[in-house]
Order: C-alpha cells, then sequence, then structure tokens
C-alpha cells in the first residue's frame, strides 16, 4: 500500500503538469515549459534540502562514477538510435554507426560493472527470476504505454478542433487515472497473491490496446481519453505488485542498490516508449500519407496525372507546388492545404491503428511471460529477504 501511496502522489504531480503545461503553451508558447520546469526544480531542491531526513549509513562506498558515465553514455547513445532510424532510415551510416557505439559502450559497461567492488549497478540480482521477471514486464509495458500516451497526444493536438490544451487535459485525466489504480494496486497486493494482480492488470492493459486499435478520424475526445485511461490503469494497478516482488528478494544491505537498479531500469521504459513510439508513429505517418493524399485527391476530383506532382508538393507540405497541379487545383475551386491537412489526418490514423496492433502483439508476449512468475503466498512480507538465488 505504501508503495501504492508513493507512485499515486507523483502520479498526481504529473497530472497537475500535464493540464497547467497545456495551458500554458497555448497562452505563452512552448518556452514557458522550460521557465515553469526550471523554477519548479530550484524550489523542489530546496524543500528537500530543508524537510527530508537523512537516512542512516552504515557505511560509506564510494560512488562508481566511471560505471556511471558508461551507462549514461550507452543509453544515451541508444535511445537516439530510433529517433535516427525515422529520420535517416535504419541503414543510414550515421544509424548504423550510433547502434555500434551503443553496443560497445553497453558492452564495455557491463564488462567493467562486473570487475567493480562498488558496481553502479547489483548485477547479480538479475539471476535471480523474482527480480528480472517483474522488471522486464514493468519495462515493456511501461515502454508500449509511453508510446500509446505521446502518440496520442500529438494525434490530439493535431486532429482538427484539437490543440495543446487538450493534450494537456488528456494527460491530466490520465495521470489522475493512474494515480487511483495505483492506491488501488498497492491495496489489492496485500489482499491477493501478486501473480494474479499482475496478471489481471496486463489483461486490462490488453482491453485498453483493443479499444486503442477502433480509433477513426472522427473518434471523440472522451473516448481517446477513455482509452488511455484504461492502458495507464492496468500499468498502474500492476506497479506496486511487481516491485513489491522484485525488492522482496533484495538482501537488506543490498536494498538501495537494488531499489535503484530495479526503478533506474523500469524507469528507462518511459523515454525509450517516448523515442521509440514517436519514432514509430513518425515513420508509419509518414509511409501512410502518400497513400492517403492519393485517395484524398481523387475523391476531391483532382486527376490521376496530377499525382505525382502533389506526392512531390507535399514533401515541402505545399511550399513548391507544380504551376500545372495550381492550375488543376483552381479549376477545382481547392487549395493543397486542404487536401494535405484531410490526408495528414487519415494517414495519422492508419498509423495509430498499426501502433496499436503492435502493443496488443507486446502485450500478449507479456502476458504469457507474467506465467513464468512465481506463486508467492498473500502476506509475503517486503521486508523477508531471501538471500538465496533461484
Amino acid at each position: 500500500m505504501a508503495l501504492g501511496v508513493m507512485s499515486a502522489v507523483g502520479t498526481l504531480g504529473a497530472a497537475a503538469g500535464g493540464i497547467i503545461g497545456g495551458f500554458a503553451i497555448k497562452q505563452f508558447g512552448w518556452p514557458i515549459i522550460y521557465w515553469i520546469s526550471g523554477t519548479l526544480s530550484v524550489i523542489g531542491l530546496f524543500l528537500v534540502l530543508w524537510t527530508v531526513p537523512e537516512t542512516p549509513r552504515r557505511e560509506r562506498k564510494p560512488f562508481d562514477y566511471f560505471g556511471s558515465a558508461l551507462l549514461f553514455s550507452a543509453v544515451g547513445t541508444l535511445l537516439s538510435v530510433t529517433t535516427l532510424i525515422a529520420n535517416l532510415g535504419f541503414l543510414s551510416p550515421y544509424t548504423l554507426l550510433t547502434l555500434l557505439i551503443g553496443i560497445i559502450l553497453s558492452m564495455i559497461f557491463w564488462q567493467v560493472e562486473k570487475r567493480s567492488p562498488h558496481p553502479f549497478i547489483e548485477l547479480s540480482l538479475f539471476k535471480n527470476r523474482r527480480f528480472i521477471l517483474p522488471l522486464i514486464l514493468s519495462f515493456f509495458l511501461t515502454l508500449c504505454y509511453q508510446g500509446v500516451l505521446y502518440s496520442n497526444a500529438f494525434f490530439v493536438s493535431s486532429k482538427p478542433g484539437g490543440g495543446p490544451e487538450l493534450a494537456g487535459m488528456l494527460t491530466m485525466y490520465v495521470y489522475v487515472a493512474g494515480a487511483i489504480s495505483g492506491l488501488i494496486g498497492g491495496k489489492l497486493v496485500d489482499m491477493i497473491k501478486m501473480k494474479h494482480v499482475i496478471l489481471a492488470s496486463i489483461g486490462c492493459f490488453f482491453v485498453g490496446a483493443f479499444v486503442y486499435s477502433t480509433f477513426h478520424e472522427n473518434t471523440p475526445f472522451w473516448y481517446i481519453a477513455m482509452t488511455v485511461i484504461i492502458l495507464v490503469m492496468g500499468i498502474t494497478a500492476m506497479a506496486p505488485a511487481c516491485m513489491k516482488m522484485a525488492l522482496a528478494v533484495v538482501p537488506e544491505e543490498k536494498l538501495s542498490m537494488g531499489s535503484g537498479t530495479y526503478t533506474m531500469i523500469r524507469d528507462l521504459g518511459s523515454p525509450a516508449g517516448q523515442t521509440t513510439g514517436l519514432a514509430v508513429f513518425g515513420t508509419l505517418s509518414a509511409s501512410s500519407l502518400v497513400t492517403a493524399l492519393t485517395q484524398q485527391a481523387k475523391e476531391s476530383g483532382v486527376s490521376e496525372a496530377f499525382i505525382p506532382a502533389l506526392v512531390e508538393a507535399a514533401k515541402s507540405s505545399g511550399s513548391v507546388i507544380d504551376p500545372k497541379l495550381s492550375e488543376q487545383f483552381a479549376k477545382l475551386g481547392l487549395h493543397f492545404s486542404d487536401i494535405y491537412q484531410a490526408a495528414q489526418n487519415k494517414g495519422m490514423i492508419i498509423a495509430l491503428n498499426s501502433m496499436s496492433y503492435i502493443v496488443i502483439g507486446v502485450t500478449i508476449l507479456i502476458f504469457i511471460v507474467a506465467f513464468w512468475l512465481p506463486n508467492i503466498p498473500v502476506r509475503s512480507s517486503l521486508i523477508e529477504r531471501n538471500s538465496s538465488t533461484e
């Protein structure tokens, strides 16, 4: 329950940020969010210094600066690969070189941590099924969820009648629902077997992914919000059970390192999902735009002979248009922006539907993996440590 409360408080903060950010952007533009975030960060720093008590330390151990620098470099490099794929293609030398560097840095980090007397990450924990399986489930479900959330926020902002304030409201609804379901998940994990809570949560997430696959051009905002709320309820209800199961096997003397390792890798699912989700969504939208543009042009009466020129004009978003195509538009009483905007909306829908199928597939795999979780008694205490590996 304590884990659920901790998760809920952070989630409520994210909810407030979403709605405040949406309206602030509409009134003052994008730079305002950095001023707000920077100011709140400074306030938070002083609140921590003034109010948070220090925890007792048995022994001061040296900090692994080299390992942390390697991890930061490896993760940052690998997270940029999906963006490079979306913009330059997978076979681009820049993409391949970045991927290679990221893999090499990861391998060096692994070898350094294995030999370090005070490693940045406790690698021995990964040998324990009760630690690694909940971590894998949390990471990939977070990855899928963040991809869905950010692509839907982009869709809500770009669709006719949308805007950043609606995207902010979507974020607020999602995080409020997440805070409530986090508390529910924390309570359930004290009453029901953790494995059952995790399986039920993944099932809830699957329902949301299925509803997500039904989006169309005229999907109302409430339906989009309901879909993402179902998804976040699944992932946040599962979070306390996964964390309790994982940390219960961490020896007490390694609890700080174990909890840090768990939360770091789990939370990496957020930036990984954001970069991957937006990259996939952008790639799918771009590939779907040509099809949607061709269909929209034919429906508007544009001759098929002008389709190549129309596709070429779309590459510059209409800033460079063939004069003959402009004459065709004039005869039909059309504007390029009308056809292009309609095609963009259709392309986004095709991309969203394609993403939903990917998320459904990954969720099914996650559900199968969850069956390998051990059946732990309901009253298994978090402070009960099991130092043996399974």
